[in-house]
């Protein structure tokens, strides 16, 4: 049960990623980054993924964070990456895109991550929704730099009807990409010119087709919420903001590492 409660805690993109993981049953995770970006790859579930992969590019030489990276490369995009991930055949249930965010990188690899995605899949893009125009510049900035990948989500969602998409109001943006099984219903929202900031600005909602994190839970739950998690939703402000939720969970994961290692050497 307690497990259970822990995931259904969003307050991140790792959340996001863990909840959505858990609900559909997904086995096989893969993440796109370079050395500023994603950063959270540690906290992706083992338990949940029996496979949890990590590409890197734009890497200086000699970095390492002491988490495993699949396939890395000092190369400015992630061509090489994913052509290692084709050739070995490799396909993955979620695939969580948070490269370089300039447009040629981001559409390349959504494109990239689109090819490597199991039928049922998903893909979750951070930075979907910039809310400061000096923070979506195209080029690279100092300080807090969206970049452009949510018009590169967006002209992919224009071109390619099949897609069901939406961008869950959390962590600057996650948008969401999936194949339903039947054509999805467009929100009009695509239709607009948002690549002019004005417009974007005043119609984020339709544009992105904006969802709140509780939307996107109720839209994407398959298992219900157990006693404690129905519990947490009445009383989530008051007790995020003591800190004795995230001592309990560094607990019981600690605890559950210490079993996992006994069980290792039994």
């Amino acid at each position: 049960m307690f497990r259970d409660f822990e995931l259904e805690r969003i307050r991140f993109k790792t959340d996001l990623i863990n909840w959505l993981g858990w609900q559909a049953g997904y086995a096989s995770y893969l993440e796109v980054a370079t050395s500023t970006t994603g950063l959270l790859f540690g906290l992706i579930s083992r338990d949940l993924f029996r496979t949890a992969d990590r590409i890197m590019y734009c890497l200086p030489s000699g970095y390492h964070d002491d988490l495993p990276i699949l396939h890395r490369t000092d190369a400015a995009d992630s061509t090489e990456c994913f052509r290692a991930l084709a050739t070995a055949g490799r396909t993955y249930d979620l695939i969580f895109v948070d490269g370089w965010h300039t447009y040629e990188d981001a559409r390349r690899d959504l494109l990239f991550a689109l090819d490597r995605l199991n039928p049922l899949g998903t893909v979750i893009v951070h930075d979907c929704r910039p809310s400061r125009q000096d923070a979506a510049t195209p080029q690279f900035k100092e300080g807090s730099w969206l970049g452009v990948t949510y018009l590169a989500f967006l002209d992919l969602v224009a071109e390619r009807p099949e897609l069901a998409y939406c961008v869950v109001d959390l962590d600057t943006g996650c948008g969401v990409l999936q194949r339903p099984p039947a054509s999805p219903a467009r929100p009009r929202g695509h239709t607009l010119d948002y690549r002019d900031w004005s417009v974007y600005m005043a119609n984020q909602r339709e544009i992105l087709n904006l969802v709140s994190v509780d939307q996107f839970l109720t839209t994407h739950r398959v298992r219900a919420r157990s006693p404690a998690a129905r519990l947490y939703q009445w009383f989530a402000p008051a007790l995020e903001s003591t800190g004795l939720l995230d001592r309990g969970a560094h607990m019981a994961g600690t605890i559950r590492k210490k079993i996992r290692g006994r069980s290792s050497t039994d």
